[in-house]
């Protein structure tokens, strides 16, 4: 059974400074951060395609078989701009791989690149 929610971004207060002295992203760098969520999830696969990306409407999908995030990974997690819940967690992954994203500002990259962004997550 597909649950269906919609939830809002919200800022912890370190993000102001964060985003002055850290956040250059390009287009590439956006793909790429979207790209390091997947290997900090354990993702054994992970597949970018980009449609019509050289002309306004164009689509990026990024889809990965890593662990997903429950509701409320999402919530007190990647919806909670400045704060990474990976520094809280063990040193390495299940698969024993050092995380790679830390700051939780990668999203903000991702979230450049379009207008409309939309996350599908399956916990395991």
């Amino acid at each position: 059974m597909a649950l269906t929610t919609t939830e809002h971004l919200r800022f912890a207060p370190e993000i102001l400074r964060r985003l002055g002295e850290e956040l250059g992203a390009n287009l590439d760098q956006g793909i790429l951060e979207l790209v390091r969520n997947a290997y900090d999830a354990d993702a054994r696969n992970c597949t970018v395609a980009l449609t019509a990306t050289d002309e306004p409407g164009g689509t990026l999908c990024i889809e990965d078989d890593g662990n997903g995030m429950d509701l409320d990974t999402l919530r007190s997690g990647w919806l909670l701009l400045g704060r990474s819940l990976k520094v809280t967690q063990s040193a390495l992954t299940r698969l024993g791989r050092q995380p790679i994203g830390e700051k939780g500002l990668g999203r903000l990259a991702a979230l450049r690149l379009g207008t409309n962004v939309h996350l599908m997550s399956r916990p395991c």
